[in-house]
């Protein structure tokens, strides 16, 4: 098979889970003896072959902008490369994103082409808009821009072989929003690799009251209710510490946890993946407290370090946290943080044992070998039509 895999970020650059699942899914399809092209963009690099089964094309990436318009940039170059390099030259091409497909045209007839949809919000209508967790002045350009990424979605994705979404709550939603025929929906989620994140040898894990937040967009990801929730926290355990891991953290979150006294916080903007795997190993609880989530791929990095979870009750969290593994709280309610982080401090032995069930349901389920497989499953089910 000559698969051609197109992705906005590919390793060593990775700030997102798209990163991490190129690359898994990337490994297991040229180690099955696929010759694979992954079309991807960076500021620096341009054409590299790693080896016989696995070529990395560079497309140019503008720098000092916003990812929205990066991602615009990068359709551009993606439009121009593929009216230069016949897309009929692969058998299959699998756009990771659906953003990335809006270069589709009449010269991918001659291949099967798959399409992956990883988030709802361009679905979201009127009312869902005006309650995204956003600035006034971003809230009114998403009145107009979620509108006309629907308006692609519904123009490109049918014309795609195959549509993947990452959730059962997602392909309900792609299904009725965009208007796919329930033959070409397919689910798969998301893959960890569970050697990376694993557990760690560390003393007093599940003592420590260290919390874990990872993750960019802070607004919609509701770091503010965490740090309100802190407040109190600091009042039962003193001890407390809070891990913030994001590139966007800047002067309003680090103004507000100097304002409101919260001494125990740690703000790393740039944090190497070992660096990251070492947090997840010593953290007692990983939280996300989304105001709006499809499947966050830290929940289930979280997870597979053994690692108990309180994400909110939001999208697609229920069908990978449930009481057996963390604690699914309300949307916007800090009360509830602090209830659920407390929960975990007080009882080690319940922390360990959420943790670790956790671990086995991320190997079980959400492994990087069965969402490759699946993928490959689907590659050669479209190459049989």
């Amino acid at each position: 098979m000559n698969a051609c895999i197109v992705t906005y970020e590919f390793p060593p650059e990775v700030t997102s889970g798209f990163s991490r699942t190129a690359y898994n899914l990337v490994d297991y399809l040229s180690n099955e003896n696929n010759k694979v092209t992954v079309v991807t963009s960076s500021e620096k690099r341009d054409t590299l072959i790693v080896n016989k089964n696995l070529t990395i094309i560079y497309l140019p990436r503008i720098k000092n902008l916003s990812q929205r318009v990066k991602r615009l940039f990068f359709l551009k170059e993606l439009d121009k490369f593929f009216n230069s390099y016949n897309p009929g030259r692969f058998d299959i091409i699998h756009f990771l994103d659906a953003h990335e497909s809006y270069c589709i045209n009449n010269k991918f007839k001659k291949t099967r082409v798959i399409i992956s949809v990883n988030e709802y919000y361009s679905f979201i209508g009127f009312f869902g808009i005006l309650k995204y967790p956003c600035s006034f002045l971003e809230k009114s350009l998403r009145l107009f821009y979620h509108p006309y990424l629907k308006y692609l979605n519904k123009k490109y994705l049918p014309q795609a072989d195959m549509v993947v979404c990452n959730s059962r709550y997602l392909k309900g939603i792609v299904q009725k929003g965009a208007g796919i025929e329930k033959n070409k929906l397919r689910l798969v989620y998301k893959g960890i690799d569970t050697s990376l994140f694993r557990p760690g040898r560390i003393t007093g894990k599940y003592n420590s009251k260290k919390i874990l937040f990872v993750g960019n967009n802070l607004k919609r990801k509701g770091l503010i209710y965490l740090l309100r929730a802190l407040k109190n926290l600091k009042n039962m355990h003193p001890s407390v510490q809070l891990i913030i891991v994001s590139k966007e953290a800047g002067k309003k979150i680090t103004d507000y946890i100097k304002k409101n006294n919260l001494n125990r916080v740690l703000v790393l903007t740039n944090c190497g993946e070992k660096k990251l795997v070492r947090l997840y190993q010593e953290a007692n609880v990983f939280l996300m407290p989304s105001v709006l989530e499809n499947i966050a791929q830290t929940l289930m990095e979280a997870l597979a370090t053994a690692t108990p979870v309180i994400c909110t009750d939001v999208g697609s969290n229920k069908e990978l946290v449930n009481n057996e593994v963390g604690i699914l709280i309300r949307p916007k309610k800090s009360c509830d943080i602090a209830r659920a982080v407390n929960f975990i401090f007080k009882d080690a032995l319940k922390a360990k044992k959420l943790g670790f069930r956790g671990r086995k349901m991320i190997m079980d389920k959400f492994n990087k070998k069965n969402m490759s497989k699946s993928y490959y499953e689907i590659y050669k089910e479209c190459l049989k039509k």
